[in-house]
């Protein structure tokens, strides 16, 4: 029978697998740094990790990609089948890395972070913050959802045909656990879905990497945002790593622009800032859609759309892997709806026709 693991105790145990001993090393440091994480064990292969599975009990694993005796996908795979816990991939950041690790993100994997320089002292301080935010988040995860979503039938809207509409526009704010939600969600979208900008929290090679394998699987035409191009029915973008995305209308179209500006709510793409520029271009036309993630980001920027009079979406707790983000924005009053994942493709194909009312 398979279970699924959850933290309840006040110290995360870790386990390390990775086949680099300096970069066991590096993360065991790193990580023993924080008082509420504890690294029970490290591993150099997935056989010397299955045994250390057994005896340690972890709360999270952090996985790398590539290892001797068996490659990380084929271990992460086992692992989701016999015993789910939340797993962090921990790659290098090249072009086959990069494919594999969007891969494990879909057999179950939580989060996904890039190796850090070795010789670049704030760059790895930056590894640590990044990490250690990301295992807190990890072990407080829903895994329940995340394997729920395998099973659950999401409602199928690709051979529905829209009215094309000038002044309708979709915005979606996502993070952990976004990159499985965003497939389910964009893979049962029809053709002639009025255009989609994504604010997804990703490291910078990750984001090509997702819109590519989206946009093989779907009907949209899905890509990374390009500075200036013109938004039309059909298409969604989604954010780089590491740049900010906003829509402006000229000559009645809508319009990317990537922004090389600080992080916001420590995010960079960052939710709000999306939110913002959808709020001033589109107004009250547009739909306003938070998923999965942790941390607040998106949730004002989700308020002021909903105070304009734009329809919002918050994902439901039961299928979220992570409730923050949708939670903050629901706490605050900033979702006309409180959606199941499996819902939202229907909804927005009520949006597109004008048949998304809102219950005062």
């Amino acid at each position: 029978m398979v279970q699924v693991s959850s933290h309840k105790s006040d110290t995360i145990k870790v386990i390390i697998v990775d086949d680099s001993a300096f970069m066991r090393a590096l993360l065991s440091k790193l990580l023993n740094k924080d008082k509420k994480i504890t690294v029970v064990a490290t591993a150099e292969d997935p056989l010397d990790a299955r045994e250390k599975i057994k005896t340690h009990n972890p709360d999270v694993l952090t996985l790398d990609i590539e290892m001797p005796k068996m490659n990380g996908l084929s271990f992460l795979d086992k692992i989701m089948s016999l015993r789910p816990m939340p797993v962090i991939m921990v790659s290098s950041l090249t072009d086959a890395n990069t494919k594999q690790t969007i891969a494990a993100l879909e057999l179950g994997a939580v989060d996904v972070c890039c190796k850090p320089k070795i010789n670049e002292e704030e760059t790895i301080q930056t590894f640590a913050d990044e990490i250690i935010e990301k295992i807190y988040s990890a072990a407080g995860s829903n895994l329940l959802a995340q394997h729920g979503l395998k099973k659950k039938t999401i409602k199928d809207m690709r051979k529905v045909t829209l009215p094309r509409s000038t002044s309708k526009f979709i915005a979606i704010a996502s993070s952990t656990g976004g990159t499985v939600a965003l497939e389910k969600l964009l893979c049962n979208l029809p053709a002639s879905t009025p255009p989609i900008a994504i604010a997804q929290h990703i490291p910078p090679g990750f984001s090509h990497a997702f819109a590519d394998r989206i946009n093989e699987m779907s009907e949209l035409t899905i890509h990374e945002a390009i500075d200036g191009e013109i938004l039309s029915t059909g298409t969604c973008v989604i954010a780089p790593g590491k740049m900010h995305v906003e829509i402006f209308q000229k000559n009645n179209n809508f319009v990317v622009r990537l922004v090389d500006s600080p992080p916001v709510n420590r995010h960079k793409p960052s939710c709000d800032v999306l939110f913002d520029s959808v709020h001033k271009s589109v107004g009250r036309k547009a739909l306003g859609i938070i998923l999965t993630g942790m941390g607040k980001d998106g949730a004002e920027g989700l308020k002021r759309l909903h105070d304009l009079g734009a329809k919002t979406i918050a994902q439901s707790e039961a299928s979220s892997l992570i409730y923050g983000m949708p939670k903050q924005a629901i706490d605050i009053g900033a979702a006309d709806f409180i959606s199941d994942l499996e819902d939202i493709p229907e909804q927005i194909v009520q949006y597109a026709r004008n048949q998304l009312s809102v219950i005062k």
